[in-house]
């Protein structure tokens, strides 16, 4: 029960972490695919401007919404426990962006993070009925899939 547990709890804040992540272009340049702008980055005489440009932050709030929106069509979740878990996801965010910059080793961090994610599961939970609990852990193990697939493919 302990395993089943903690592959939620990755799985959640892997799917946030992932979420926000694609935010900000995933880290290969959003849509641009990370060539300058779509120049393909060949200089054309103009005067083309070197400096990197800084990414626009989107706030938690927005990133945590489209989240939480997500769930509320998978769970049917009524206004009150949309206010709950948006309030949870919220205060895990920007948890999450204390400890990621943190200048811990990298062991510590991952476990830090799999505590939180294993926190906000547990209180998530509590505002969740039977079929939802059902639902949101089947939900949480697909994400952890992905997650585990997309790292194997890292790996290799």
């Amino acid at each position: 029960m302990k395993t089943v547990k903690k592959i939620v709890a990755i799985a959640l804040l892997l799917f946030t972490v992932q979420t926000i992540s694609a935010q900000y272009g995933g880290g290969y340049g959003g849509m641009n695919g990370g060539m300058n702008g779509g120049r393909s980055g060949m200089n054309n005489g103009m005067g083309t401007d070197r400096t990197p440009k800084a990414k626009k932050e989107v706030p938690i709030e927005e990133s945590v919404g489209k989240v939480v929106a997500k769930l509320k069509t998978d769970l049917n979740l009524d206004e009150l426990q949309v206010i709950a878990i948006t309030n949870i996801m919220i205060e895990n965010a920007k948890t999450q962006g204390i400890l990621m910059k943190k200048e811990t080793d990298r062991s510590e961090q991952i476990k830090e993070f799999q505590a939180l994610s294993e926190k906000t599961d547990r209180e998530i939970m509590n505002y969740l009925n039977k079929e939802q609990k059902i639902k949101y852990t089947a939900l949480t193990e697909v994400r952890r899939n992905q997650v585990q697939d997309l790292s194997k493919e890292i790996r290799n």
